[in-house]
């Protein structure tokens, strides 16, 4: 018999598949354990594993940055200032500009 069990580094794993970890530690009683202790900040509430994924997911969503056909969209008008400023452009206040006329005819 071939063991193919094999030892890996947590953290990595944690951030490249939470869900995974997350499952993981729920099946094999792990939320005790030190290393698992992040996992405790999603299970507040004695929410479902269901519930668990997507209250992660959402929380990571807001995160990470939105990306579109390669562009980076901006998630206020602050940040969409911000973006003109460091691209030494004006296309996302001109892109602001038109949908504010649009809406107020």
């Amino acid at each position: 018999m071939i063991d193919r069990s094999s030892w890996l580094d947590l953290e990595p794993l944690a951030m490249q598949s939470p869900y995974a970890s997350i499952s993981y530690a729920f099946e094999k009683n792990l939320l005790k354990h030190k290393d698992f202790a992040w996992v405790k900040n999603y299970t507040k509430g004695g929410k479902e594993l269901g519930q668990l994924r997507n209250s992660f997911y959402a929380q990571m969503a807001q995160s990470q940055p939105r990306i579109k056909f390669r562009v980076q969209v901006p998630r206020s008008i602050f940040e969409a200032l911000k973006f003109d400023r460091m691209n030494e452009d004006t296309l996302w206040m001109d892109a602001i500009n038109t949908e504010l006329r649009q809406i107020n005819g």
